[in-house]
């Protein structure tokens, strides 16, 4: 797919696969580990970076860190981009010791939630 090559040029490892009527490629960069969803067309959706805590700008920190209470912890962070919509955020997944329940939040880099998923 010319898109995804002329995006990622340096993608190692990449697989593909159809996913709810796209087409999404998982593969690494630099050892980062990404996906990425692309329309039948061809045409760029999104694309997902696991990434680290020590990567997450501070302001978003600061808001996922406020936003949860004592019993909820941060269990993983993905950055997004994607071509419409909020072009840029951060996943935040939240557990809960001894629960099945989990929490997802949406905070864009400037450190404002988005979406709350309760």
């Amino acid at each position: 797919m010319k898109c995804f090559e002329s995006r990622f040029p340096d993608a190692t490892r990449i697989e593909w696969e159809r996913d709810m009527g796209q087409f999404k490629a998982s593969f690494s960069i630099n050892d980062q580990e990404k996906e990425a969803w692309f329309e039948k067309e061809g045409d760029w959706v999104r694309t997902k970076t696991d990434i680290s805590l020590s990567e997450v700008p501070e302001a978003v920190l600061e808001t996922a860190r406020n936003y949860k209470d004592g019993e909820w912890k941060i269990e993983n962070i993905d950055y997004f981009e994607q071509a419409s919509g909020v072009s840029r955020y951060y996943r935040i997944e939240y557990d809960r010791e001894n629960s099945e329940k989990e929490r997802i939040v949406r905070i864009i880099p400037e450190g404002s939630i988005i979406t709350d998923y309760r």
